[in-house]
């Protein structure tokens, strides 16, 4: 497996992986070297709220940050991939807490956290051109 194998859809797992770091975006925390300036802070996007629905950014990897407004508790992650497959990830404090595999069409989950940080991290992989997906972090009871 010198390309790390193959993704449904017949993409290699090194294609993939080239389109989304051509896109900034991983499917993990990664700490990645940049050419900011000694000084200047790297800008870091705000993040989303919940029970606000987040769109498709296609094929390819997106990556956003959720504020839950809490430290602890449980949540209903809804999802909708349409008919090509997508997989969720939902990262909390570094750890995955859940993942959907490569899916089509709708489901729902309901995730059990507890930590120091109030923020989850949603990781969608898009498998093919022409993906579109949606979801929805519910904002958590205690």
């Amino acid at each position: 497996m010198g390309d790390g194998g193959f993704l449904e859809g017949g993409m290699s797992r090194r294609e993939a992986m080239k389109i989304a770091l051509k896109a900034g975006a991983y499917a993990a925390p990664v700490v990645v070297a940049a050419a900011v300036p000694v000084g200047v802070a790297a800008a870091t996007p705000p993040p989303l709220g919940c029970s606000a629905t987040t769109t498709s950014g296609g094929a390819g990897v997106t990556t956003n940050v959720h504020e839950l407004g809490r430290t602890s508790g449980h949540f209903v992650f809804d999802w909708d991939a349409l008919a090509i497959p997508d997989k969720f990830d939902i990262y909390y404090q570094g750890a995955l807490v859940f993942s959907t595999g490569f899916v089509s069409f709708t489901g729902t989950h309901t995730i059990t956290y507890s930590g120091t940080s109030s923020r989850v991290t949603v990781v969608v992989t898009g498998s093919a051109p022409g993906t579109a997906w949606n979801y929805i972090v519910n904002c958590p009871v205690p």
